[in-house]
């Protein structure tokens, strides 16, 4: 797979910002793009909001802005560069997840926002891939894994290279019938 020249754009709106990387072929004239992959970012942090130990300590707020950027932002790229996406040759849509978007793999709770908002972006891009699937997309959600990070912290198992070196070579080998299916950055499909 070819995967072009990268781009990475960033939009900002206040407390909120949205990173978009996608490629496109440098050979062409159009416009075309042949996928996007969707990371949420914040300008003003709210990871450590992500793990909210019980509802009384939600933070209704604070759970508006962590969809407003985990879940509402994607839609909004999306939609954004669908026309773009539609020219292009490999029609790839990849949302970057967690694994606490998993209805399935939740046995602690906790995380009231954060959770919630990964498995609203999971559940649109469950319905993404099955409307573009006549028009050949293939629409995935991807968690990088646990990954040193702000977030991940310093005993997280994972480099951001080794995450990122993972996820590409899932993308690289994703076929038609991977659409509308949760991946980690092995390539092992996920619970819903």
């Amino acid at each position: 797979m070819i995967f072009g020249r990268f781009y990475l754009y960033l939009i900002s709106n206040l407390l909120l910002s949205f990173s978009i990387a996608f490629a496109s072929n440098p050979d062409s004239t159009s416009q075309s793009i042949f996928y996007v992959i969707t990371i949420e970012g914040v300008i003003n942090p709210v990871s450590a909001e992500y793990i909210v130990k019980s509802i009384a300590e939600a933070d209704i707020k604070a759970i508006e802005r962590i969809i407003a950027v985990n879940t509402l932002g994607p839609i909004r790229v999306t939609q954004a560069l669908i026309g773009n996406l539609r020219k292009g040759e490999q029609k790839l849509i990849i949302n970057i997840t967690s694994l606490m978007g998993s209805i399935e793999r939740n046995a602690r709770g906790i995380g009231y926002g954060y959770r919630e908002s990964k498995a609203a972006l999971n559940m649109f891009t469950k319905s993404l891939s099955n409307e573009l699937k006549d028009e050949g997309f293939r629409c995935i959600v991807m968690s990088p894994g646990w990954v040193r990070t702000d977030m991940g912290g310093p005993n997280a198992r994972l480099t951001p290279q080794e995450s990122i070196s993972g996820m590409i070579e899932v993308i690289s080998g994703l076929s038609a019938e991977d659409s509308g299916e949760f991946f980690n950055h092995t390539g092992e499909k996920l619970p819903w």
